[in-house]
């Protein structure tokens, strides 16, 4: 197993990150981690919504064979840290494979095709009216898709570890819940939680061997730091991660969410050491469900332009915050930071942030992180 070796660190600097990040786990931190510097969506949003060889190939299907990593995969951002580009300010500069194709649906066998009007690549569901009826629910998985993601990875590893970034698990990571839905389509799916129920769990059960499958098998070839792994987030865990969601669940009533996807939901994160499930600000229902979920480590909000203001998330975060660390993830302005750093719980609080200009608010780069320094920097 790849490991990385001390000298390949500042090792004053190693020890002082992953010692904040067992804080945050461990619900220690006397003021929140702000990470602006290696931020979630700041590893991607700069990446073309389809790459300039599909701008005109609407409908296209997708077949592994098309992508190579050499034309596809964008290299590390840097980070203003001369002498180790590993290392941000609170957290590891990180790079994932290719995040504009949704492996994981592909590897449960739905074909991929590249919308030019959305710029996007849509699942298409491939299970028949009959799917119940059929040997393993219908369920027919691609081995080629997973080979490809693990080639991509593989790419990174051999091409930017450790000199340029730590390499992570795939960031398009739908849920058990989310994949059958690509698989049949919605109305099927949620007609099925009535009509087919035992067959629909069954089926669930081996989309989450499969989800499980997906995430070991990235980690094997993920070198590992201190002996644990860094997750999307650039945190640090001590042992293996997972980061998952299941956002069609917040069409499910409480009592269809117990039933149906918490079980897979609970599956997931008991092959894991530390898990973060992803949610919304738009809507709380999921977060308050997986409250629940006792494996569950950690909740990360994505902030929704719809949302409600942060001032009336505010006491659920803190709610949240009595049971499990919260990651807040997306922009916010300087008054909004501001907020959510004297108003919400520290102990286990990563706020994984970009800071937007906002008129008399501070600028991004003047945030300085010594106002909200946890235990352990």
């Amino acid at each position: 197993m790849n490991t990385f070796t001390r000298n390949e660190m500042e090792t004053p600097r190693l020890d002082s990150l992953t010692e904040l990040h067992c804080a945050f786990w461990n619900h220690e931190l006397k003021a929140p981690i702000v990470n602006a510097d290696c931020s979630f969506t700041r590893n991607f949003r700069h990446i073309p919504a389809l790459p300039p060889q599909w701008a005109d190939r609407d409908g296209l299907l997708l077949d592994p064979q098309m992508l190579s990593p050499d034309a596809f995969q964008p290299p590390p951002m840097p980070v203003d840290n001369p002498g180790n580009a590993l290392l941000g300010k609170v957290a590891f500069n990180t790079l994932f494979p290719y995040p504009r194709v949704p492996w994981l649906v592909g590897i449960v066998g739905c074909g991929l095709a590249v919308s030019t009007r959305a710029e996007t690549v849509w699942p298409v569901p491939y299970l028949p009216d009959d799917w119940y009826r059929r040997a393993d629910h219908g369920l027919n998985p691609s081995q080629a898709w997973l080979d490809k993601l693990l080639e991509f990875l593989q790419h990174i590893v051999d091409n930017y570890y450790p000199e340029k970034c730590v390499p992570v698990q795939d960031m398009v990571v739908r849920g058990p819940g989310d994949l059958c839905i690509n698989m049949m389509g919605p109305e099927r799916f949620y007609y099925a939680l009535y009509d087919h129920p035992a067959e629909i769990k069954s089926l669930l059960g081996q989309i989450t061997e499969i989800y499980i499958h997906w995430a070991t098998s990235q980690l094997e070839r993920i070198p590992q730091i201190e002996g644990g792994y860094v997750n999307q987030y650039g945190m640090w865990c001590p042992g293996t991660c997972i980061r998952f969601q299941e956002d069609y669940a917040i069409n499910l009533s409480p009592r269809l969410l117990r039933q149906f996807i918490l079980p897979c939901s609970r599956k997931v994160v008991e092959a894991f050491n530390y898990s973060v499930i992803h949610t919304h600000s738009g809507d709380s229902n999921l977060a308050e469900a997986m409250l629940d979920l006792d494996s569950l480590n950690a909740i990360e909000v994505s902030l929704d332009p719809n949302g409600p203001p942060l001032e009336e998330l505010v006491p659920l975060w803190n709610r949240v915050l009595e049971k499990k660390c919260l990651v807040i993830c997306g922009p916010v302005t300087g008054a909004q930071l501001e907020l959510l750093t004297s108003d919400l719980s520290p102990e286990g609080l990563w706020l994984d942030v970009e800071v937007v200009s906002d008129e008399g608010q501070t600028p991004m780069w003047e945030w300085d992180q010594t106002s909200a320094r946890g235990a352990g920097a």
